[in-house]
């Protein structure tokens, strides 16, 4: 399964679910990263950027 980049925060489209998106999953928000992670990993598995409240979007706070 191929994994899609850049969500475009901020478009109307960007808040339909995404195929592939799952309960906890989050987004990095390092600088230039964005990456869609998987609510298991503890860290971007792109930049390697810890998961923290500071620098991880869930799944369900992009919805809302």
């Amino acid at each position: 399964m191929s994994r899609s980049r850049g969500y475009g925060f901020g478009s109307g489209a960007a808040r339909t679910s995404r195929p592939g998106w799952k309960s906890g999953d989050w987004i990095c928000t390092r600088s230039g990263c964005n990456e869609h992670n998987f609510a298991s990993r503890m860290e971007c598995f792109r930049c390697n950027a810890p998961r923290d409240s500071g620098s991880a979007m869930t799944y369900e706070n992009y919805l809302h």
